[in-house]
């Protein structure tokens, strides 16, 4: 067994959201095998799925990961319906965070540009 608090805190969260191991995946774009080692602690989620897992159940990653961290949000967070927040997390999110980085790059090309021919231009002039 890898982790067993971190199994324990899975298996509750789950029950307490009232989901069974296939609705959990199936929200989450993972498989059901996955959720069962995570929850019997013979895998880890990755670190993509922990963040994930903590939106989705509304507790921190400290709490998912930690042995003594406390969540005082636990007491009753219901999982979250969101789908667009779900399905971005999986497969857009990573092509939004791309097309993000690189709009950023262009504006401070040109940012850099404009710089170097205004410090060019007084110099000239």
């Amino acid at each position: 067994m890898i982790n067993n608090n971190i199994s324990q805190r899975l298996t509750e969260l789950r029950t307490k959201s009232g989901l069974s191991r296939e609705d959990l995946a199936e929200k989450l774009h993972i498989s059901r095998q996955a959720v069962g080692k995570w929850e019997r602690g013979e895998a880890l989620p990755d670190i993509e799925n922990i963040l994930i897992l903590s939106r989705f159940y509304g507790v921190t990653t400290d709490y998912l990961l930690d042995n003594d961290a406390v969540d005082e949000n636990l007491a009753e967070t219901p999982a979250i319906e969101n789908k667009n927040t779900l399905s971005n997390n999986k497969n857009g999110g990573s092509k939004k965070r791309i097309f993000i980085r690189i709009a950023i790059a262009a504006i401070l090309a040109v940012a850099v540009v404009i710089c170097i021919s205004a410090i060019l231009s007084s110099l000239l002039f």
